[in-house]
């Protein structure tokens, strides 16, 4: 896939999941390999597994959003840049993001990632 190709999927999936969160739907463990894409009539599909994580609220609030987001981007950040990574923020909003607002999503999405990481940390087995 080449640059072009990555950034329509990448845009392609961040719409697809605000979609997902804005009809209240969210799950506890979204990663890479729980989603799988189907290309067919110009568009792309997006299927995703491993329903029994899978939650529904009245409204997905914005820590439920954003831990969905730091779970995706530490499955993705093996394969992404962290430009990349900063972009499909953006494209999750779904519209332009000032610079502050920019500021703030990275900032909350560093704050929880770093609590998953301690977390995950916390909770391997020592060698």
């Amino acid at each position: 896939m080449n640059a072009r190709g990555e950034k329509l999927f990448s845009d392609a999936l961040a719409a697809e999941l605000r979609r997902l969160h804005d009809a209240g739907l969210y799950t506890r463990d979204l990663q890479e390999t729980n989603v799988m894409v189907e290309e067919g009539e110009g568009a792309l599909r997006f299927h995703f597994l491993d329903l029994e994580d899978f939650r529904r609220a009245s409204v997905v609030s914005h820590r439920r959003r954003m831990m969905n987001l730091v779970h995706l981007d530490r499955s993705i950040g093996r394969f992404m840049s962290r430009a990349d990574r900063v972009d499909f923020l953006y494209a999750y909003s779904g519209r332009p993001v000032e610079k502050q607002a920019r500021r703030e999503i990275v900032s909350d999405l560093l704050k929880l990632r770093g609590s998953v990481e301690r977390r995950h940390r916390r909770s391997d087995p020592a060698p």
